[in-house]
């Protein structure tokens, strides 16, 4: 079998950063030779925290579990 599907989230807002600085901060990845930007790991977990939904904080604690 092939590769299982991969979700994607595209959010038009983010609480708790600016456009151009995450713009600026954005990290490039290469997927099967297209080159998409994503959210970097800091203003992921600034987003994390800043949102206020239980999700989203667990979430923020495990971003920096892991760090």
């Amino acid at each position: 079998m092939g590769n299982p599907p991969l979700r994607l989230d595209i959010m038009m807002s983010v609480p708790g950063v600016e456009f151009e600085d995450s713009w600026n901060n954005r990290i490039e990845t290469d997927i099967d030779g297209l080159t998409v930007p994503f959210i970097s790991r800091q203003d992921l977990l600034k987003a994390k925290e800043a949102s206020g939904r239980a999700q989203d904080i667990i979430d923020a604690e495990n971003l920096k579990k892991s760090e």
